[in-house]
């Protein structure tokens, strides 16, 4: 359980910084170019490949989960809240298959994450700085891109919520079900889950690095 509870700490912290970081760079590009389109169009080649990621997995867990799906768009945008790097059509579908949709880009871009430096580290890749830095670019692209809009993100933590709360339920009255087996490997892969939570910090430090500059750069405020 403590590796989960530093994952979702960590995840949510991300999530967080991620939305200030995005909102902070498209501003000093704005100031750089003083254009809202040309700032706009930038911050989309910055995470073109994290967007597709991002907007692909949506789409291929829809057409797994047989959701109708619409167009898949990589074209950035500003919206009332911030910068809606891409989008893709999803038809409505109910609570679970919704949530699962919602949480594809989590689990794709996390995934990623892991089996990337784990394949270095047992290579012995590390030693190269080309890996490295392949690696660092990566996990910059996939946490500012990896998290679905709130909306998504509170689906999935209902679903969350209601999987843990039956899993202890279905424990404490010793009834055996799909939701067990699902607590009980979770709970099997508490080690690894816990490694890869400790990763994420590392991605946060960066994070807190680029905002400590950016608080020393005069951004000039602009009307969403």
């Amino acid at each position: 359980m403590v590796g989960i509870t530093i994952l979702i700490l960590a995840l949510i912290t991300l999530y967080i910084l991620s939305r200030i970081f995005i909102r902070k760079l498209f501003y000093v590009l704005f100031r750089i170019t003083r254009s809202r389109e040309k700032a706009t169009v930038l911050l989309g080649w910055i995470f073109l490949p994290g967007t597709f990621i991002h907007e692909i997995a949506h789409f291929l867990s829809a057409l797994l989960m047989i959701v109708p799906v619409g167009q898949l768009n990589l074209i950035p945008e500003v919206v009332d809240d911030g910068i809606k790097l891409g989008s893709v059509g999803i038809g409505k579908t109910d609570f679970v298959r919704g949530s699962i949709i919602g949480l594809a880009p989590i689990l794709t871009g996390g995934g990623i994450i892991f089996w990337g430096i784990s394949f270095a580290i047992s290579r012995e890749y590390l030693q190269n700085p080309w890996v490295i830095a392949l690696i660092i670019y990566s996990i910059f692209q996939i946490t500012h891109t990896m998290f679905s809009s709130k909306k998504d993100l509170g689906a999935v933590l209902e679903l969350v919520v209601f999987i843990a709360i039956v899993s202890i339920a279905l424990l404490i009255l010793k009834i055996y079900s799909p939701f067990t087996y699902i607590f009980q490997k979770i709970m099997e892969v508490g080690p690894v889950i816990e490694k890869f939570a400790y990763l994420l910090f590392i991605p946060i430090g960066v994070e807190l690095g680029f905002l400590a500059i950016f608080r020393k750069v005069k951004i000039q405020q602009i009307s969403w």
